[in-house]
């Protein structure tokens, strides 16, 4: 018989053909699993061939591994092996993935897509399962203990699918199963220490469960007293809810032990009492041992193993007809299963990541599922390497050319400012920390790319504070800070070049608007404007370019409408009636006043001059003392200078003045004179966008308090506290700060003087020298 010859390439084939037909045995779990081990192996190899992925996709090893997909969508409980063939079959589907554009069509179909998407949810999965050791952390946390908390209104179907369950103790499995169907959902809080501690909170950062909102109502007249008797599994457990339940049931005890109990057979279903550690306790009868009898506590939840001479016939006076069981099964709020294993999440949400970065298609197939409902969940579990791969999921839909400009844009980013805000909120690696604060950046600076509008949206979400405080919390040199540079940069040359662009616009048609004159600082006439630089050019742009926007704080009325020489004067027109506020010096409603927080100018947005602490008001007007320039504070102007004014009837206006007088003398040290200081009270007008007439508003103000500073002279205030003004900031200053302040200014004092001095010691030493080479 002549021998066959195969070639290399054909038995290639046709090993991994074999191999992708062993992995959809499904009787067969043991050779499954082996024929997967070395499918995995292969792909991972270094010496595959590229076509090795291509060769799988046409065997059809997606319909072989379906089943194992379907394990997200199963009713029982799965298994140790279930949970090692399904990350055995992701990490072949990874490798799949990374394939070229072109091998990758099996997989951009939304049955394909589907599948995966549902391992990723957080939410009513068989993948996500409390262990025991949530439940010894909730008995730690409350089990005995009088707490407070609120109840919702409505119940909560019990799910003791997502607890452990596996044991073959009659008394844990008969505590499950006495268990009602429904439970009310609490909010603990142990206020027995110094400090309250919300049990949900502490129960989440240990690790035992996720995050969830709860859909359930707290009204606030459902706080109570709660009584935690016993913990099932998980986050259920029995309790006594209100100050009356807890005193009938230690009534109700007092009252067993007071009567004459006579000892009766255990049946089960009945109601007995049964003695324990020397109290008498109602109980049901569970189950029937012979010698043992299980029993539940109805007014406490408890399930224990009795023996028979311990069971007594429950009296009708305090029977179940007269007082009712005063346990009630609970469960805690806000809280859902933890992952069994988040490196199947990690591989689902990385083939994902894998398909959308090269198909444009995969991405719009996502958006139809839903995906941004599974991420909104999965930004803000407590597991790094899921928001890692979420971020990188979004980043890649946010510039898919069919999707991108569809994607609510807001509210993701929204999303990703909560993701910077409450990540030093969770117990991670600070490496952990970086990556997921870079990459949520990435994604800011993605959706600013592709949606220049969105500027507007993140500076109301207050974006930009946000950015620098992470930039702070990872300075220059790390890729954090650097990406934060290159996202401000960018807003801020966009943002000024649509300010030029305008101007110019106004030119053109004749109609630029007048600058005013300013009391307060100018910025500096020559700082020019940028044109816009587009995220892929910005490698190449300057860190040290920036723009300086010019202020206008105040307008100045005159009275001589054709006064054309003072350059940004305003006017109020001809034949207007005579300004009721009779100054020389106003502020228009909500127009830009010019003014930014800085070394002499505070803005405070309080709403009302009730609400103003005189110990804050006197630490900024310390700090501004203590630098020697003074300043002014302001009320009635935001923190982005526009203006908004107060309404301060007269009796309030001369309260306040009387309250800085009487500050400025009680809580500042030395007293402050009264020449150092003035509280002004400037109108606010509101200006006819049309005509451009000004409409004076009765009893709308902006206040100044001007502070002119001492030279020479330290301050305190606060029973001896010391601040100093650092930018437009106000900081405490301790003991030795406030020694190396008064140091430095004595060397400004005699600055020149030792200029002076060193240089004429220069002289003499030059003229010595002179003379000892003549001679």
């Amino acid at each position: 018989m002549a021998e066959i010859m195969v070639d290399e390439e054909t038995e290639h084939i046709a090993i991994v053909e074999y191999l992708c037909e062993v992995c959809g045995l499904k009787n067969d779990r043991s050779a499954r699993m082996a024929s997967m081990t070395v499918l995995s192996d292969l792909l991972q190899s270094n010496h595959v061939s590229p076509t090795t992925r291509q060769i799988c996709l046409q065997a059809g090893i997606l319909s072989n591994l379906e089943d194992i997909l379907d394990f997200a969508t199963a009713v029982s409980p799965l298994e140790g092996m279930d949970i090692l063939l399904l990350k055995l079959a992701l990490q072949i589907l990874w490798m799949l993935s990374i394939a070229h554009v072109c091998q990758q069509e099996p997989m951009a179909n939304s049955h394909f897509i589907g599948k995966i998407m549902t391992l990723i949810r957080l939410t009513d999965s068989p993948l996500l399962k409390f262990t025991s050791a949530s439940t010894t952390c909730l008995k730690n946390l409350c089990e005995g203990k009088h707490l407070v908390g609120q109840i919702g209104e409505v119940f909560r179907s019990v799910d003791f699918n997502v607890v452990p369950n596996h044991s073959k103790d009659p008394v844990e499995q008969a505590s499950i199963a006495a268990c009602s169907p429904v439970a009310w959902e609490c909010r603990l809080f142990d206020t027995s220490g110094s400090q309250d501690i919300n049990v949900t909170e502490h129960f989440l950062q240990n690790g035992h469960g996720l995050a969830t909102q709860s859909t359930n109502s707290f009204p606030e007249e459902s706080w109570k007293d709660i009584l935690v008797t016993n913990v099932v599994a998980g986050p259920y457990f029995w309790c006594q809810i209100g100050e009356k339940v807890i005193l009938t049931a230690k009534k109700i005890e007092l009252l067993l032990a007071s009567e004459e109990l006579e000892q009766c057979m255990a049946t089960v279903g009945e109601y007995v009492v049964v003695k324990r550690d020397d109290t008498f306790i109602r109980c049901k009868v569970l189950n029937n041992y012979g010698n043992y009898v299980v029993v539940l506590a109805i007014d406490y939840g408890m399930v224990a193993m009795v023996t028979e001479d311990m069971i007594f016939k429950m009296p009708l006076s305090t029977g179940v007809l007269y007082y009712k069981a005063q346990a009630q099964l609970c469960c805690l709020s806000g809280v859902s299963p933890p992952l069994l294993d988040h490196n199947i999440q990690q591989m689902a949400i990385s083939i994902l990541c894998n398909l959308s970065r090269h198909k444009v298609v995969v991405g719009k197939l996502l958006k139809n599922l839903g995906i941004f409902d599974i991420l909104k969940v999965t930004l803000f579990c407590p597991v790094p390497c899921l928001i890692i791969q979420s971020l990188d999921l979004i980043n890649n839909l946010i510039n898919n050319p069919r999707i991108g400009y569809k994607i609510s844009t807001v509210q993701t980013l929204k999303w990703l400012l909560e993701v910077c805000d409450s990540i030093s909120n969770i117990d991670i690696s600070r490496d952990d920390e970086e990556k997921i604060a870079y990459n949520s950046l990435i994604c800011v600076c993605s959706i600013l790319y592709q949606h220049r509008a969105r500027r507007n949206d993140l500076y109301q979400l207050q974006g930009l504070e946000k950015t620098l405080k992470i930039m702070c919390r990872f300075p220059n040199p790390s890729f954090v800070y650097k990406r934060g540079v290159r996202l401000l940069k960018n807003y801020i040359i966009t943002l000024d070049r649509s300010v030029h662009d305008k101007k110019e616009t106004d030119k053109r048609d004749g109609r630029e608007k007048q600058t005013s004159k300013s009391s307060a600082k100018v910025k500096d006439k020559n700082s020019h404007i940028f044109k816009p630089v587009d995220f892929k050019d910005e490698e190449h742009s300057s860190d040290e370019e920036y723009y300086q926007p010019t202020e206008s704080p105040r307008f100045k009325i005159s009275d001589d409408d054709d006064d054309d020489d003072d350059d940004g004067i305003q006017t109020v027109n001809v034949g207007q009636k005579p300004n009721p506020l009779d100054r020389e010096q106003f502020y228009i409603l909500n127009s830009y006043s010019g003014l930014e927080n800085t070394t002499t100018i505070e803005l405070l947005t309080n709403r009302s001059l009730s609400s103003v602490s005189p110990d804050f008001l006197a630490e900024i007007t310390c700090g501004m003392f203590n630098t020697g320039k003074g300043g002014t504070i302001y009320f009635g102007i935001e923190s982005d200078g526009m203006v908004f004014g107060l309404y301060l009837a007269r009796e309030e206006r001369d309260d306040f003045r009387v309250g800085v007088d009487k500050m400025m003398n009680e809580r500042l040290k030395p007293a402050i004179l009264h020449y150092q200081f003035s509280v002004t009270y400037v109108p606010v007008v509101k200006q006819n966008p049309q005509t451009k007439s000004l409409t004076p508003l009765e009893d709308i103000y902006v206040v100044e308090i001007y502070l002119e500073s001492k030279p020479d002279i330290f301050y305190s205030c606060n029973k001896g506290q010391c601040f100093y003004r650092f930018g437009d900031k106000t900081n405490r200053l301790n003991t030795q700060e406030v020694r190396q302040l008064v140091v430095l200014e004595e060397e400004a004092l005699f600055k020149k003087e030792i200029h002076a001095l060193q240089s004429k010691l220069s002289s003499i030493k030059h003229h010595l020298y002179c003379e000892d080479n003549n001679s």
